[in-house]
């Protein structure tokens, strides 16, 4: 995740800020949220409160933010291990796109945790984003998508569809990725991938 260069928080952020994705008045978490540039957005847009949250410990210095509201918080945690059902309107997340080699351990205040993305990782997040999401509530996500990487299609939609309303799914961003790699047996060969944003609703 870029904030400065990376194509996930600009384009998520265009979704908040052109008003596709209406946050204004809502209880919105930015899962993940790194620097904060996407729950930043929120508040511009007059969002109802933000929750900033990531397993990573160096989101500390959000709290200090000049943007902050009383009723915005920033909060340490495993995905959204803490938070109450039913609690939130809105989750935001930007997953991480690099799959994980097995036996390497991915450190929490690392670099990595923003963009390794480990075996679980993403069934986790529609689970927890399910559980704190009042019924109508909606989730907004960047994931890449493939047959060969982190997240098969089928076995991505097939999780979607047992928890929210595939009938109200908008994709904003749909873009085939051509990135080039060492990591397979043909270097030559691009990812067989796409990056996706998509916006849902939870059933109910």
């Amino acid at each position: 995740f870029n904030p400065l260069s990376g194509p996930a928080a600009a384009k998520i952020m265009e979704c908040i800020l052109s008003g596709q994705v209406d946050v204004r008045g809502k209880r919105v978490v930015d899962l993940g949220c790194g620097c904060g540039v996407i729950g930043l957005s929120c508040i511009a847009r007059e969002s109802g409160s933000i929750l900033f949250t990531d397993i990573n410990p160096h989101i500390e210095p959000l709290k200090r933010h000049p943007m902050l509201r009383p009723g915005d918080e920033v909060k340490v945690q495993d995905c959204l291990t803490d938070e109450a059902a039913g609690s939130r309107d809105i989750v935001v997340c930007s997953m991480p796109t690099a799959a994980v080699q097995e036996g390497h351990e991915v450190r929490t205040d690392s670099f990595e945790s923003g963009i390794l993305c480990p075996p679980g990782l993403v069934e986790l997040v529609l689970d927890h984003a399910t559980r704190v999401l009042v019924d109508g509530g909606t989730l907004l996500m960047w994931l890449k998508v493939s047959h060969r990487g982190v997240m098969p299609y089928h076995g991505f939609m097939m999780k979607l569809a047992s928890r929210f309303d595939l009938s109200s799914m908008k994709v904003h961003v749909h873009q085939r990725d051509q990135e080039m790699t060492a990591d397979y047996d043909d270097p030559g060969d691009p990812l067989d991938s796409s990056c996706l944003i998509y916006s849902i609703r939870k059933k109910g």
